[in-house]
């Protein structure tokens, strides 16, 4: 399982705006499954009541 993702980075001329725009997108997409997580136990401990 190798993403091809890792060698384009390090190759890259600026690896440091790649590894944070890299990491934005993890700290994004980790609150939107938070916030959605969230949102469904709300929504069934409403439904559930």
């Amino acid at each position: 399982m190798s993403c091809p993702q890792f060698p384009s980075t390090f190759r890259s001329p600026a690896p440091r705006r790649s590894l944070l725009l890299a990491s934005a997108g993890q700290r994004v997409l980790g609150a939107l499954c938070v916030a959605g997580a969230l949102w469904l136990l709300t929504a069934w401990a409403l439904g559930a009541w």
